[in-house]
C-alpha cells in the first residue's frame, strides 16, 4: 500500500535550493526591505509565494533571470 509520505519522498522536488528574502537582499546589495520588494515587483524577480507571508526565491530561477538580463560588453 502506497502512502502519501512515500509518494512525496519518491517525487522529484518541485523547487531546489530555496533562498530566503534576506539572503537575496544581501546578494543584490539591498539594505532596505521596502526598496528590495519594490525592485522585486517592478523588475519581475522570480519568486515563489507559499502564502501571504512566506515568499522564497529559487536559486536556479534567479540565475536564469540574471543571465537573461545580462548584456555582453565587447
Amino acid at each position: 500500500m502506497d502512502t502519501l509520505a512515500g509518494s512525496i519522498a519518491r517525487a522529484q522536488p518541485a523547487f531546489q535550493n530555496l533562498l530566503k528574502s534576506s539572503d537575496v537582499m544581501k546578494r543584490f546589495g539591498y539594505a532596505s526591505r521596502a526598496a528590495f520588494w519594490e525592485f522585486v515587483r517592478r523588475d519581475g524577480v522570480p519568486h515563489v509565494r507559499f502564502n501571504a507571508r512566506r515568499i522564497m526565491f529559487e536559486e536556479r530561477a534567479l540565475e536564469d533571470w540574471l543571465s537573461r538580463r545580462s548584456s555582453a560588453w565587447r
